[in-house]
């Protein structure tokens, strides 16, 4: 296969822990520092590509409804896929 489909969303680093912070009722600790050589100044990803081409459509759009997905994964698993 000689496409890549990078399906991810954009957001403030901020909103991300915010809204983690308060699906999860966990603090999430993190720090703000900066850039480090190398990274790039903006990243841009869009799941246009992947649902035009593979016809693919993500369940959750919202980002609270995929943190809760993740977070209720993580608590059943606590250890991953292996656990």
């Amino acid at each position: 296969m000689d496409q890549f489909y990078i399906v991810k969303a954009s957001l403030f680093g901020s909103v991300l822990f915010y809204r983690s912070q308060k699906v999860t009722g966990q603090k999430v600790p993190y720090r703000v520092g900066p850039r480090r050589p190398g990274d790039p100044a903006v990243l841009v990803a869009s799941a246009e590509k992947a649902m035009a081409e593979l016809g693919w459509r993500p369940r959750y759009t919202e980002l609270e409804d995929i943190i809760t997905t993740a977070w209720q994964w993580h608590r059943r698993k606590p250890l991953g896929f292996n656990g």
